[in-house]
């Protein structure tokens, strides 16, 4: 599928034998953000879907994470048209958990955007991950298989908006926290657990019948928090997994009077949420698992190597695009979370952990992303810069995990703010001529006229109640 057919009409055809089981279609796109942002459409009104007619404002997508304006070039040009809807048939997905008033059966479908003229949107999050993905395909013959692994907070819905309304720069609103489901940094305690089974089980249930698959569920280090590793696909089928896997867990809860949020860092004392990214490069012609070579060192192949060279040596840059919030960097640099530049065999504590139980269990855990990621700019990302790797032969820096008990002069560490990450984002020319110009032009605006200026006055070295109250205002209910 290339960007001039994004949908053929035997995808409509095929499509269309899955829809007419349905009474309403969600038309889900993701944002710069990764917030869920779409329409819903009576199925009566499937042709004008199928004819991509339906249509949002193209600068939409660009917009800061509470819908701040952002004055993108591209769009002022074009006198502020809108974008085009192209449902992308493959992701049809049934979305069950919806209670409706007369029986209405609900499908979700994913989307990308093209402009009026049908020319693509490159800054679309899906449209550079699955270009990305189209030239590991076409130039290297080889397909990422990867997995997500998102964490994220339960919380009583009591309280739960309130907590929500402390405007920066206002002294409007409350800074009285949401309450946590459970309280307590009881890592993998069932007792904990326990609290959460009857939703676990119906979430499952629901998951399951919208192609969703987790394999396990525990709770974390943190009150009311969660962890769901996903099942790995191949391509951008996995962030697709994940993207949905969001909108249906935060649906899904409020059944169970809970409210769920992905945002990094939302509560004082508290640790944070991230989403590790699992991956592996697998050769299309002979099946084969590429990192793996029985015969190197820790099983390790030269195209491993290369690629985690590729991820150092644009891993500030990264950083921008995995963590993208400025709460995120309440989670970088402490004990459990990633700080410096490092990679290691099966160490937790590494930046970059490798796993290599075998061909099938050998592949790389990027521990940057934050929960508040958006699943395409993480594998757009990791795709952009490891293919540099493989291109340039890089060697990744010496095995071994940052340890604060010895001096390591040499082992670089993360950005240490999101306006530092994304300094190194614009200076990775590399980076950013693989990704696309327009695509890390709208990110930066995103950030620079949304969440950084909203955000200008917090200082993420005082963890105060104060500063928490306006990042969830801008974060807790949508990232």
């Amino acid at each position: 599928m290339d960007d001039a057919t994004l949908t053929t009409r035997e995808d409509i055809t095929d499509a269309w034998k899955k829809l007419s089981d349905y009474d309403f279609i969600r038309l889900l796109t993701p944002d710069i953000n990764g917030i869920h942002l779409g329409k819903l459409i009576p199925i009566r009104h499937h042709q004008r879907m199928l004819d991509n007619r339906y249509e949002m404002h193209a600068g939409t997508i660009a917009f800061g994470p509470r819908f701040e304006y952002s004055e993108i070039p591209e769009v002022t040009k074009r006198n502020h048209e809108s974008a085009h809807l192209i449902p992308i048939m493959d992701t049809i997905f049934q979305c069950p958990w919806i209670v409706t008033p007369h029986g209405e059966r609900v499908c979700g479908i994913i989307c990308e955007q093209t402009w009026k003229n049908h020319e693509v949107l490159q800054a679309h999050p899906r449209t550079v991950a699955r270009r990305m993905i189209k030239v590991l395909e076409d130039r290297y013959k080889l397909r990422i298989y990867a997995g997500y692994e998102p964490e994220f907070r339960i919380f009583r819905k009591e309280g739960f908006e309130e907590s929500t309304r402390h405007k920066p720069g206002s002294r409007a609103g409350t800074t009285r926290p949401p309450t946590p489901w459970t309280s307590g940094s009881d890592m993998l305690r069932y007792g904990h657990l326990s609290a959460y089974e009857f939703f676990i089980m119906d979430m499952d249930q629901y998951l399951q019948a919208a192609g969703i698959d987790v394999v396990e569920y525990l709770n974390e280090n943190g009150s009311g928090e969660l962890e769901t590793p996903l099942v790995p696909k191949f391509g951008i089928a996995a962030a697709d997994t994940y993207f949905i896997f969001k909108h249906a867990v935060r649906e899904i809860a409020k059944k169970h009077d809970m409210r769920v949020s992905f945002m990094t860092k939302p509560l004082v004392g508290e640790l944070s949420t991230g989403c590790h990214f699992n991956h592996s490069l697998w050769d299309i012609e002979s099946g084969k698992n590429v990192f793996f070579d029985s015969s190197a060192p820790d099983n390790l192949s030269t195209i491993a190597r290369n690629w985690l060279g590729g991820l150092f040596e644009h891993m500030p840059a990264l950083t921008a695009l995995c963590s993208p919030t400025v709460n995120c960097y309440r989670r970088l640099h402490t004990g459990w979370a990633p700080g410096h530049m490092d990679w290691e065999l099966d160490n937790r504590f590494a930046t970059v952990r490798l796993k290599n139980v075998g061909e099938d269990g050998t592949f790389l855990e990027n521990r940057i992303s934050s929960s508040a990621s958006c699943p395409y700019h993480v594998m757009a990302a990791t795709l952009a810069a490891g293919m540099d790797g493989i291109e340039r032969r890089l060697e990744p820096p010496s095995r071994g995990a940052y340890n604060p008990a010895k001096d390591v002069p040499t082992m670089k560490e993360l950005p240490k703010t999101l306006k530092e990450a994304i300094d190194a984002l614009k200076k990775d020319t590399i980076l950013v001529d693989c990704l696309g110009n327009q695509f890390v032009d709208w990110f930066i605006r995103a950030k620079e006229f949304g969440d950084l200026k909203t955000l200008e006055k917090i200082d993420i070295k005082e963890e105060s109640e104060e500063f928490l109250a306006q990042e969830r205002y801008e974060y807790l209910e949508f990232i």
